[in-house]
């Protein structure tokens, strides 16, 4: 099996960009991929778990089991960049 990189990641997502809109499947596994599997800058990776969060609410609701991790990953990196409002907000909104 190949080993997958950021960039390809970055290719196939670019790819997908407009295909079924927000709610592409394939779109959303590969993100989801490149963000709870990879890490890389703590900005980028801050961003695009947002809009996973985003896509997964729109796919499949907001009280979707697998949400949970993306909102840990989301805590952690803000955690990391020290941005402990979003660290705040990010964790109520996990709770409820």
């Amino acid at each position: 099996m190949d080993v997958i990189t950021q960039e390809r990641l970055k290719e196939i997502l670019e790819m997908q960009e407009g295909v079924l809109a927000n709610t592409n499947l394939f779109r959303i596994r590969i993100l989801a991929i490149k963000c709870l599997l990879l890490n890389g800058p703590l900005n980028e990776m801050r961003d695009e778990l947002l809009t996973l969060l985003e896509w997964v609410k729109n796919a499949w609701g907001p009280h979707f089991n697998e949400i949970a991790a993306i909102y840990l990953k989301l805590i952690h990196v803000n955690m990391s960049l020290r941005d402990f409002n979003s660290v705040n907000f990010l964790w109520e909104s996990f709770i409820i």
